[in-house]
């Protein structure tokens, strides 16, 4: 009996362990839910791109590629719409020479704006690793279409030529190549040169905010007009906020009690920033400056419900219009 009892207590004890390794190799591995944890700011349950864009960009100062990768996945996830996030998420897996998923990410973000030079240049460059010369060559012309003064494009065009035979068209992209290199390189404008205080972005976007603040809505509305055809040279990823700009335009608008101009802005602002609760707050206040108390209440709704703490302030301004709202229809 003794046997019996000591060879049922090691059945139970076999048993039990097995039931544990179950349920322990069932769950995600540690490394691979504690590795990426960005604070990223959330609207409506969605990811805001630019802080996205933020923590891609302390992760890649930090050469953590894989990282970025597993981020963008999260963020996209959220913001399929976004072609900056693609840009990231491609750029980090040509450092890890995973080029056909690069290559993938470039056509993403070709879909979504055709009219940006880089994706065509980083897909070329992933053919030519990939040793598909002609695909390579193709978007290499797209390039030079999108911005005739890029270098490196002409230079691979020259190289694909030499090798075809073409040597009409092979010393006209030596001679462009050549050209390019010596031209000024101030149009582009990238984060990195934004960072700069000296840099001409910088300091227009600094004359428009002091302008506003000293009550001079004119020179706020030059500043921004100049920060806009900037943005026209460069309509890379990594351009300037045009939602930023915009705003300060509705806001010197706004200043000079034209309203509609301020709606205008700010439709634009929405545009690029769906997510920003002050926008749709400012907008509501033009709607109620002009009597359009319907799109008034409507925006009212939108900044109360995507900001708890605006919601007080917006409060005061939507009761107002649904008392006007309520008046005019008495009147009837």
């Amino acid at each position: 009996m003794p046997n019996i009892e000591v060879s049922k207590s090691k059945i139970i004890r076999l048993l039990i362990a097995a039931v544990l390794v179950s349920c322990l190799s069932s769950l995600p591995p540690c490394s691979a839910q504690s590795t990426v944890r960005p604070s990223i700011h959330k609207y409506a349950g969605g990811m805001i791109p630019q802080s996205c864009i933020t923590e891609a960009r302390k992760l890649q100062a930090k050469g953590k590629h894989e990282e970025i990768i597993k981020l963008m996945n999260l963020c996209l996830r959220d913001r399929p719409d976004v072609v900056a996030l693609y840009f990231y998420r491609a750029e980090a897996y040509m450092k890890l020479k995973r080029f056909r998923e690069a290559l993938a990410d470039c056509t993403a973000q070709i879909k979504l704006e055709r009219q940006i030079y880089k994706p065509y240049e980083m897909r070329a460059q992933c053919y030519l690793a990939l040793k598909d010369r002609k695909r390579a060559y193709r978007d290499f012309m797209q390039v030079v279409e999108l911005k005739p003064s890029h270098a490196y494009a002409h230079e691979q065009l020259a190289k694909y030529y030499r090798e075809e035979g073409d040597l009409k068209n092979w010393k006209r992209e030596v001679s462009l190549a050549k050209s390019s290199k010596s031209a000024r390189k101030a149009d582009l404008v990238s984060s990195e040169v934004l960072t700069r205080h000296d840099h001409q972005v910088a300091e227009l976007l600094r004359q428009a905010n002091q302008n506003l603040a000293r009550k001079k809505p004119g020179l706020t509305l030059e500043a921004c007009k100049k920060l806009l055809a900037l943005t026209d040279k460069d309509l890379a990823v990594e351009n300037i906020n045009k939602g930023e700009i915009y705003d300060l335009q509705a806001q010197a608008f706004q200043q000079m009690t034209l309203n509609d101009e301020a709606i205008i802005a700010l439709n634009q602002v929405l545009k690029f920033q769906p997510w920003n609760t002050s926008a749709y707050y400012f907008r509501a206040q033009s709607y109620f400056e002009i009597g359009k108390y319907d799109e008034c209440l409507a925006d009212c709704d939108r900044a109360a419900r995507g900001d708890k703490i605006l919601s007080n302030t917006v409060a005061q301004l939507r009761a107002q219009a649904a008392d006007r709202l309520k008046r005019r229809h008495e009147h009837r």
